[in-house]
């Protein structure tokens, strides 16, 4: 008994209390799945993983990047001038309204010639929590996957924003970059990880390594970046939790 309550302790209220938030309606199945069809939840990720919208509750990140949920989330818009949301059919565009404001900021930030904006992926589900698959993190609405290429300078058709694939940028060794890496990708990298709404940014080992040995003059932003595998197609930006909410906790 000691022992369970020490681990409720240590976890964010919408975990301890996913069966009570289920069953009193404040995560509800999707609507496009009848009541009789819809799977019945037998774990956490499956009661996040099948709600549909955000919850009507005052914005707020609770928990940890890893083990959290997020209230009053919002989607961001599948486009914009400056990104374009891939895979939507997964409901993973949610966020915090601060995460959501980061993007069309950083996007419009990021639009030069030949880079006309950002390609969006996962952010999170509309009320966060563990996902049905993938992301161990993502569930407080804080974090955002961003590809390395550039948007198309025109509007993603929907069987595009479905199926476009990415290119990598580690090499076969993965110790370099390859042929694909640009200096726009610098630039990019760089903008992110001196907004100070930013904590981390993680890319392939073989990115940090290419930043470390060519970027010139102020180099202080480069701590930011922290080489992760698993990061090949991608670049992951995860915010500080915003002023205001306690039940959040930022990573030390």
């Amino acid at each position: 008994m000691a022992e369970s309550k020490a681990r409720e302790a240590r976890a964010p209220w919408c975990q301890v209390l996913v069966g009570v938030v289920f069953t009193s309606g404040l995560i509800a199945a999707p609507s496009l799945v009848s009541a009789n069809e819809a799977p019945r939840p037998q774990h956490a990720k499956q009661h996040f993983g099948y709600a549909a919208g955000g919850s009507p509750n005052r914005p707020a990140a609770l928990g940890f990047y890893t083990n959290g949920c997020l209230a009053g989330g919002v989607a961001l818009p599948v486009t914009g001038r400056s990104w374009e949301a891939l895979r939507v059919w997964r409901n993973r565009h949610w966020g915090h309204p601060k995460m959501i404001r980061f993007i069309k900021e950083f996007a419009e930030q990021a639009r030069a010639p030949g880079w006309p904006g950002l390609l969006i992926g996962d952010i999170s589900q509309p009320r966060g929590g563990p996902m049905l698959s993938g992301h161990r993190s993502h569930q407080v609405g804080l974090d955002v996957d961003i590809r390395y290429e550039a948007k198309p300078n025109r509007p993603l058709s929907a069987y595009e924003r479905a199926t476009i694939s990415g290119y990598r940028l580690a090499g076969p060794r993965d110790t370099e970059v390859n042929e694909n890496w640009k200096r726009g990708h610098e630039r990019v990298l760089r903008i992110a990880a001196k907004d100070p709404r930013v904590q981390r940014i993680l890319t392939h080992p073989s990115v940090k390594k290419k930043l470390c040995e060519t970027v010139r003059g102020d180099r202080s932003w480069l701590r930011k970046v922290r080489p992760v595998f698993g990061h090949n197609y991608h670049f992951h930006i995860r915010l500080f939790c915003p002023r205001g909410t306690p039940g959040c906790r930022s990573r030390p």
